[in-house]
């Protein structure tokens, strides 16, 4: 699939007249998007990158880092610290934790 996302970029950029980054960045908001459908339906925060020479893409999951005696307003979003502790091997600093989720696969279809 990779060699069929730099096609449809490529062909957008040209038959729209819109710059290839701008075209990149929606695909990686809509493999986002589709990504927290396809998994789990909660509000989470999903983010996707596409590399610009190959067209190989991965899909992040990603937390915030609370205090563990937080209030949290949406669970889906943040992780205890010592929840994120026990998953990351670098335990000072942390603000974020990521997770590669699985590929979802994206069928292109010329309309």
């Amino acid at each position: 699939m990779s060699k069929e996302i730099l096609l449809v970029v490529e062909s957008v950029a040209n038959e729209k007249g819109v710059d290839k980054e701008i075209i990149f960045e929606a695909l990686e908001l809509a493999l986002a998007s589709a990504s927290v459908k396809e998994h789990t339906g909660e509000e989470i925060d999903v983010r996707v990158s596409i590399d610009r020479k190959t067209g190989e893409h991965e899909t992040f999951r990603r937390w915030t880092v609370v205090a563990d005696d937080a209030e949290v307003e949406h669970p889906a979003k943040v992780i205890l610290l010592s929840e994120a502790q026990k998953k990351e091997k670098n335990k000072n600093n942390l603000c974020a934790v990521l997770l590669v989720l699985p590929v979802i696969k994206i069928f292109l279809k010329k309309f």
